[in-house]
């Protein structure tokens, strides 16, 4: 990567320009395919965004506005970098622009204002807001109107009930296509759980569950706040999808367990948690099922393989278990695709609907 400094607000074009220049490798192009707005308030939380700006501009390469604002500060500052951020692919060498404000104090007024003038024309702007979508901030509403697709991380968010009502009403009302991280998260556990109970009478039973045991990783991370976010989402998009209803929550230690009714029955879904120093924090680690037909499903993610491993027993016998791929999420093609292309699924509406209806402030 090629990086000239403290450039001035009118000079950032042409700086640019002249880091491209100056790059003596010739067998070299420039590509953007969109451009890229990555806001962040959070100090702790930039080297996180950083990984996932490189993750990202290896799959699809694009214009990157990197913005760094801290509105508590005492003193005002604004200050701009710029640097040519490059990656291999195949023979040639790929490089992306980039740019990175960082503003504080009164000088955050002025981040859409030095924004707009560098976004690339006719291409699509992805806006990617590092806190909670539906709390109010200046910032946000002037850039919200240039994007084209919010993606937004509810790690910030400190209620779920009221995150997940208000974030309705925003679907409800906006023509705006939102993809929140948290839910493409999970997307490999919902495929593999999918994929296991693909019969009627699969669903069936599932459906007829008496228990499930969600574990999840609780590592200790400067990049997250709530570890439990993504089983949070996963275990009420499963309640959603089955047509179950919420009866109550519960603390014990350090789980949380969740009671569900379907019809006279009720379903008890603990969210457990565990310390994996070798996995991401708050990555689903395993799921148990315990069915009314006394089936018993576990659903365990392997490392080592990169796989989940599935179990199926009975109280008389265990089936060979058998394996599903267990992509690494944050590099995953899928994964991309989603959080950039994929319109808002109803089964996300369904997640907050249930999601809206538990009272997380009880724990």
């Amino acid at each position: 990567m090629s990086e000239k400094e403290h450039v001035t607000v009118g000079q950032i074009e042409d700086e640019l320009t002249k880091l491209w220049e100056s790059d003596p490798d010739q067998n070299r192009i420039k590509a953007c395919l969109f451009n890229l707005i990555i806001y962040t308030h959070e100090k702790r939380r930039e080297e996180y965004f950083r990984n996932l700006v490189d993750t990202i501009i290896e799959k699809f390469p694009c214009r990157v506005i990197f913005i760094q604002a801290d509105g508590n500060a005492n003193e005002n500052h604004l200050s701009v970098d710029v640097s040519n951020a490059t990656f291999i692919r195949g023979d040639l060498t790929v490089a992306c622009d980039q740019i990175t404000i960082q503003a504080a104090g009164e000088m955050m007024e002025r981040i859409p204002f030095i924004v707009t003038p560098h976004l690339v024309p006719d291409l699509p702007i992805y806006l990617f807001w590092g806190q909670d979508p539906t709390l109010p901030n200046e910032t946000y509403n002037a850039l919200e109107k240039l994007a084209s697709r919010v993606i937004f991380d509810s790690d910030c968010t400190k209620n779920l009930q009221t995150f997940a009502r208000q974030m309705l009403d925003i679907l409800e009302h906006s023509p705006m296509e939102y993809m929140d991280m948290h839910w493409g998260f999970t997307g490999g556990w919902r495929d593999a759980i999918s994929h296991v109970f693909d019969t009627p009478e699969l669903i069936a039973s599932i459906r007829s569950s008496t228990s499930i045991q969600l574990i999840y990783n609780n590592k200790h991370s400067e990049h997250f706040l709530h570890n439990d976010t993504k089983a949070a989402y996963l275990q009420a998009w499963l309640a959603a999808q089955l047509g179950w209803k919420y009866k109550k929550i519960e603390k014990e230690g350090g789980a949380i367990t969740i009671i569900y009714q379907n019809g006279s029955n009720d379903i008890t879904i603990s969210m457990i948690p565990e310390i994996k120093e070798d996995l991401p924090s708050g990555a689903i680690l395993e799921i148990e099922f315990a069915t009314t037909d006394n089936l018993f499903f576990t659903l365990a993610r392997n490392q080592l393989l990169r796989k989940i491993i599935v179990h199926v027993s009975t109280l008389e016998k265990c089936e060979l278990p058998f394996a599903l791929p267990m992509h690494n999420v944050m590099r995953g093609l899928n994964f991309m695709k989603e959080i950039f292309y994929q319109p808002t699924s109803s089964h996300y509406r369904n997640m907050l609907k249930m999601l809206s209806t538990i009272e997380w402030n009880q724990v």
